[in-house]
């Protein structure tokens, strides 16, 4: 989904939720990922925690219980916009390849 500008009618960037897969390697009813990006000319300016808030009432609309979001260790802007959204870090994801450690935040969807 884009993150527009509607006065300017311009794309800063992107967001969306993916149903995660459950232990019988189906959709989870319950458990779903969110993921963003913000153009870098429009950091540090709340979109990012806005869009966010607003997905995630969108979760709470598909009855979602929670929602995870991984993040990369050194994306210290990042961890703050989960944050401000109520997302709470639950641990460290070790990359199997060469490549950045992220971190791993859930947020649980209240009713």
């Amino acid at each position: 989904m884009a993150i527009v500008l509607v006065p300017q009618n311009k794309v800063i960037g992107n967001i969306g939720l993916y149903e995660e897969i459950d232990q019988d390697g189906g959709p989870s009813e319950t458990r779903a990922e969110i993921g963003y990006a913000i153009n870098h000319d429009f950091w540090n300016q709340g979109y990012g925690t806005q869009a966010l808030k607003l997905m995630l009432e969108l979760a709470k609309k598909k009855q979602y219980k929670e929602i995870d979001a991984k993040v990369l260790d050194n994306n210290t802007a990042s961890k703050m916009i989960l944050e401000k959204n109520g997302f709470i870090r639950k641990g460290t994801i070790t990359p199997l390849y060469q490549g950045s450690r992220q971190i791993l935040f859930s947020n649980k969807i209240k009713d």
